[in-house]
Parts: C-alpha cells; sequence; structure tokens
C-alpha cells in the first residue's frame, strides 16, 4: 500500500495553497466581493431556511441533525467509515492504515482547538451574527419543534467548527483512501454542513471562507510536508512497539 504522503516539502502547491486562502479571505473583506458574498448568503440562507415553514419532515430531519446527540452518532458514522477502509486491506497493510486515521484524527482535535478556538475566537476574538439574528423573516425553527434544543443561532459563527471537522475529516479520509469510500464519504461530509445553514446558525461564507481557509491551510502543511508522513510512521512505529511488548 502506498501511503500517498510527501517525504520532503512541495513549495509550489503550498504556496497555491496559501494564496488560495489569502484571495479567499480578501473576498470577504474587498467591498466589491463583500458584497456579492452578502448576496449569495442571504440567498442561500432563505433557499434552506424558508421551506421549513411548511415541510415537517423537513424540521424534523434539521432539529434531529442540529441536536447535540447527532454529534455522537456522527462520530460513530466517521468510526464505521474508517474500520470499512482497514477491513478491505490485506493484514500487513492494516497498521498503517490505522495509524493514518489516529493521526487523522489528532490533527483535527488539534486544528480545532489552536484555529478555531484559541486562535479565531480567544485570541482574534472574531464576532459574526449568524443569519437568524441578521435576516429579516428568518423561520426559527425552535418555533415548531419544541421537545429537543436546536441550535439556530449563534453571535460568534465565523468560522465553524462542526463544518471544519467535517471537512478536514471528508478531505483527510478521501486522500487516504480513494476510491467509492472516499466518495461515500465526501457527500457526508457535504450533508454535515448542511443542518447548521438550514436553521441559521451559521451562514454559506462562514463555510466556505471560514472553515474553508482553516482547512487549506491545515491540509497544506500536512500533506505538501513531510509532517504527515513522519508522523504517521511514528504512530504506526508506536503501535508495533507495544504490540511486540504485548507478545513478549
Amino acid at each position: 500500500m502506498k501511503t500517498l504522503m510527501n517525504t520532503h516539502w512541495r513549495l509550489l502547491p503550498l504556496l497555491i495553497c496559501h494564496i488560495l486562502i489569502f484571495l479567499l479571505l480578501g473576498s470577504l473583506l474587498y467591498p466589491y466581493t463583500k458584497t456579492l458574498w452578502t448576496t449569495l448568503d442571504v440567498g442561500f440562507f432563505r433557499s434552506m431556511n424558508a421551506p421549513l415553514e411548511h415541510s415537517h419532515g423537513l424540521r424534523v430531519l434539521w432539529a434531529l441533525a442540529n441536536h447535540r446527540l447527532a454529534d455522537w452518532l456522527e462520530d460513530l458514522i466517521f468510526l464505521v467509515l474508517c474500520i470499512a477502509a482497514i477491513r478491505k486491506l490485506p493484514k500487513d497493510q492494516k497498521g498503517m492504515r490505522i495509524a493514518q486515521f489516529v493521526f487523522s484524527g489528532l490533527f483535527i482535535s488539534a486544528i480545532i482547538l489552536l484555529i478555531n478556538r484559541f486562535l479565531c475566537r480567544d485570541l482574534l476574538r472574531l464576532r459574526r451574527a449568524s443569519p437568524t439574528l441578521v435576516v429579516s423573516g428568518a423561520i426559527y425553527l425552535s418555533d415548531f419543534i419544541t421537545w429537543i434544543p436546536i441550535k439556530i443561532d449563534s453571535s460568534k459563527s465565523f468560522p465553524g467548527d462542526h463544518a471544519t471537522t467535517a471537512i478536514l475529516f471528508t478531505c483527510m479520509y478521501a486522500y487516504f483512501v480513494r476510491g467509492r469510500l472516499a466518495i461515500l464519504a465526501i457527500l457526508y461530509g457535504i450533508f454535515l454542513c448542511l443542518p447548521r445553514l438550514a436553521t441559521g446558525a451559521h451562514w454559506l461564507s462562514d463555510i466556505i471562507v471560514g472553515s474553508g481557509c482553516i482547512a487549506l491551510f491545515a491540509l497544506s502543511w500536512a500533506f505538501f510536508t513531510p509532517f504527515a508522513d513522519r508522523c504517521t510512521k511514528k504512530i504506526s512505529a508506536l503501535f508495533r512497539l507495544v504490540s511486540l511488548r504485548k507478545s513478549s
């Protein structure tokens, strides 16, 4: 099994990713493109939110998808996808795949804690009101669904932790696994970004620009440098060492 990871620096792709980050962030600040983002954000929110007024099925779907217990179910599905990718490999290749997924989980957790929360929220103190706090006529799902708590608004919607996690997992899984399982993971990742868009807890640009830029930064430094390769090999070596000690 090829590890698919770089054992050396790839400076050109790394530079291109950082240029894309600069352009994405700039598009949200430059007056003309900021207006375009505002139009797109409001239009997308209304297209997702308006159907909730008349569709009980959609109200129940997005309510359940926004409940905190759904996060546990989502993590379980992540685990099932990982197990499916491991099981189809020959025995001698499973250890490396497990190490890749362990690295992915640790890496995603570190990015959420260090960039989303510490840098963006605590240090830079980024504040942005979500659609339900801004757009007139927004449908509040909590007016219809009262039997479970639902996240329908936020004063700190940029960037989205949930979307950052989904994008990072999807991209890392697809990078390691490829094939049909990768396509399934991508579709699942897209779905995970929709519930908070429908209820108005996040803008579309919170995901595309906010979470997208963080994912670009993290993934470029993981895979266009030796970082992911070295970490994965160390994790795999640690697993082998533990296995040898248990068998001795």
